[in-house]
């Protein structure tokens, strides 16, 4: 859910929300560290399934139209849709043996 607010939104904004609702969440303290890691790695992945989630990414567009290489959003979103959930899968997986 959090990968999915930050690809319409921000990462920035979106890993606040995160934190908020689980600083409010009444969840046990052994799991509020997961719960927070998973947010950020969810708000830092997510926003690669659109471009405007994430400023980095919009500054890159940039640079690489300005240098002729034109990446059209349908282009940007069919990779992002091909490659952010298996990325994320395997992060998620290793946040879950590492912790």
């Amino acid at each position: 859910m959090a990968g999915a607010l930050a690809s319409v939104g921000n990462n920035l904004p979106a890993t606040m929300l995160g934190l908020l609702g689980i600083g409010a969440a009444h969840v046990p303290p052994d799991l509020r560290e997961g719960l927070v890691l998973a947010n950020v790695l969810g708000n830092d992945i997510g926003p690669k399934l659109t471009p405007i989630g994430s400023l980095a990414t919009l500054l890159w567009l940039g640079i690489l139209e300005r240098r002729g290489y034109r990446v059209t959003g349908k282009e940007y979103l069919a990779m992002g849709l091909l490659l952010t959930p298996p990325v994320l899968a395997a992060a998620l997986a290793a946040l879950a043996v590492l912790r």
